[in-house]
């Protein structure tokens, strides 16, 4: 399944800001980190599911006849600024580490950046099935629909 947008049908509509606002306050209930969108970025809300992983999720409405309405949820999972710094200070001492020892066997030493990439990715993709289940859980309190593309 693609979970990176997911569709939300509503036979008699539903204030996106309502919903963006109950999604607000059940991530605090929970004690789950995030940034609201003060006006200026290109998300609604930021989740921090762990300091290796974040979401940025974007919402927005779609009007159809009879005041029906189909509720778009676009999610971005990436990597923390954390996670992004391990990354880069693993490769950049691998690299210093084979430099100055200088054999060419060593360039092998490299390959420990994939297991760390695959791992990183991991808490990526976890984090969005979360984050599917949660936005699953406010659009039933909505009476929405989850509808597959």
């Amino acid at each position: 399944a693609n979970f990176e947008q997911l569709l939300y049908w509503s036979e008699v509509g539903v204030d996106r800001t309502a919903f963006l606002g109950r999604l607000l306050s059940r991530l605090d209930e929970r004690g789950w980190p995030n940034k609201p969108d003060s006006g200026w970025n290109r998300y609604d809300v930021e989740i921090y599911g762990s300091r290796w992983a974040c979401l940025e999720l974007l919402t927005a409405t779609e009007f159809h006849s009879d005041g029906r309405q189909l509720l778009r949820c676009r999610l971005r999972a990436g990597w923390s600024f954390l996670s992004r710094a391990l990354f880069l200070t693993t490769a950049s001492t691998l690299l210093i580490l084979i430099g100055a020892l200088g054999k060419w066997w060593m360039w092998t030493l490299l390959l420990l950046l994939i297991p760390l990439a695959w791992w990183l990715n991991l808490t990526r993709h976890d984090l969005r099935r979360l984050i599917v289940h949660f936005l699953d859980e406010r659009a039933k309190e909505f009476g929405l629909i989850r509808v597959e593309r």
